[in-house]
């Protein structure tokens, strides 16, 4: 849930003296648990926890319904989000996304700083804002005085936006359910609270009673943002607590309403899944064979089933008697048409690209490719825009780790560092690189670069490639030197 700060105002008016806060926590956590049904929805579509998997099969007697324990209850949960999510996050951040300040020094500091762990944070960043609807990472410094991020889950998190535009984050609140072990051996669960403004964060546990006081455990109530020491020719000058002047979490949106990809396709799955455990039961109850008898002096059906199996024949009297050997067809042909249907339609409207469509051939390439990615990119040019928003932040508030910590200015302004998608499409790597050949003079040196097909170091080759055109600069300028010398001077 995200609230305005004319919100978050209005509620302080309502509530009373002393319980302010309680009675506001208490409102906002209600609130927001409510309003998050859709994203929970998303986390455990995600997980494979579909809504068929709480069903039962049940009959009915005189108005009272009962579970039927006799009837296969097959639950067939088909992972359709996950899939689509996991193709769409590896699209988008599968290859690590070039980031490049204009400020060499500082594209250098951040670029050397970066590790393997930033680029799978940042598909897990995207994977679980496109579930979720959107998703948090949380800029710090951890105990070692390293610049560091983290993602903190969205279901634990309000956001409050300012009340003008709805567009600045100027406080987040973060609660989460904590176990509380007491002497006596007994234990509850209770939650804390912690309420993060630009300068600080304050924080909250709940108590027995359901009220909310100010966390004991917390020896600094509230506290700056960070707690740093301060460097200076390597050696440390002073150490104190400070704040970042603006909030210290990184919101990605997965689209501008913040749904999840869950939204539109999961009336879809459901159907699916309903369908496909149907089938299922239908083939679990049903026998491949059952026997008509006419006639049969046996008294009881068992004995029938005893001589069948160890006779392999069986007696009867009458003049009409008789078995008949009877088995039961399924009709299958329409289910099949309706579920390759539904198929279609969570591809189409999840905007994921199906990999049984054959509609383009075993081979697809050039312009064929780029019709079946089409619904993707659509869908990804959106989170990507957020994307980039949101690492151009976080490039800010390393920028201002180093100069709180090394005295270093870096210019970390947004129009001023370029983010480059390196986008994992299936291509004609020939037409790719024709594309390249032909881009010269026409784009930059470094976009080139990232768009070839073989370069999967774009920062790396950038280097490289300056080094060589360094090298054969030398190496003529050696030429004419010597030349000059061979002809004696000019």
């Amino acid at each position: 849930m995200y609230i305005t700060e004319q919100d978050l105002a209005n509620l302080k008016i309502q509530t009373e003296g002393n319980r302010q806060i309680t009675l506001i926590l208490q409102d906002l956590i209600k609130d927001d648990e409510k309003a998050k049904a859709d994203m929970q929805a998303g986390i455990e579509y995600f997980d494979g926890d579909h809504k068929i998997k709480d069903r039962k099969i049940t009959y009915i007697i005189d108005g009272v319904s009962t579970e039927d324990l006799t009837k296969a209850n097959n639950k067939i949960a088909n992972p359709f989000l996950a899939y689509i999510v996991e193709q769409k996050a590896n699209y988008i951040a599968g290859n690590p996304i070039s980031i490049t300040p204009d400020d060499e020094e500082f594209a250098q500091v951040f670029n050397d700083a970066r590790s393997d762990k930033f680029d799978e944070l940042m598909i897990d960043y995207i994977r679980q804002a496109s579930f979720k609807g959107y998703e948090v990472l949380h800029p710090f410094i951890n105990e070692r005085g390293e610049f560091d991020n983290v993602i903190i889950p969205a279901e634990q998190c309000i956001l409050i936006y300012d009340g003008k535009f709805k567009r600045d984050l100027i406080a987040l609140i973060r609660y989460y359910l904590m176990t509380f072990v007491y002497a006596d051996g007994t234990e509850d669960t209770r939650y804390k609270v912690e309420w993060w403004t630009a300068e600080d964060v304050t924080f909250y546990v709940q108590t027995k009673n359901g009220d909310y006081e100010l966390d004991a455990d917390e020896p600094v109530n509230p506290r700056p943002h960070f707690q740093i020491s301060v460097k200076s020719v390597g050696k440390t000058i002073d150490s104190n607590g400070g704040g970042w002047g603006r909030i210290p979490f990184i919101v990605l949106k997965n689209n501008t309403k913040f749904q999840s990809d869950l939204k539109k396709i999961k009336a879809l799955i459901d159907d699916y899944d309903l369908n496909m455990s149907d089938f299922s039961n239908s083939l679990t109850d049903l026998q491949e064979a059952f026997y008509v008898l006419k006639g049969y002096d046996g008294e009881k059906l068992s004995e029938f089933v005893h001589n069948l199996k160890t006779y392999h024949a069986c007696k009867v009297d009458g003049e009409d008697a008789g078995i008949t050997v009877e088995r039961a067809e399924i009709p299958h042909d329409p289910r099949d048409s309706h579920l390759d249907r539904l198929h279609e339609n969570i591809f189409f409207f999840g905007q994921g690209v199906d990999p049984t469509n054959d509609a383009f051939g075993n081979s697809p390439s050039g312009i064929a490719l780029k019709w079946l990615f089409m619904p993707m990119e659509i869908k990804c040019n959106g989170i990507m825009r957020s994307a980039s928003i949101a690492i151009k932040e976080l490039l800010w508030f390393y920028a201002e780790y180093m100069k709180q910590t090394q005295r270093k200015n870096f210019d970390a302004t947004p129009n001023k560092i370029k983010v480059v998608f390196n986008v994992n499409l299936l291509v004609n790597e020939t037409e790719l690189i024709e594309n390249c050949q032909n881009s010269k003079g026409v784009s930059d040196l470094e976009t080139i670069v990232a768009r070839h097909p073989w370069n999967t170091n774009p920062k790396e080759t950038l280097l490289k490639l300056k080094t060589e055109v360094l090298e054969l600069a030398a190496a003529d300028s050696n030429q004419d030197d010597q030349n000059q010398d061979d002809n004696g001077g000019i």
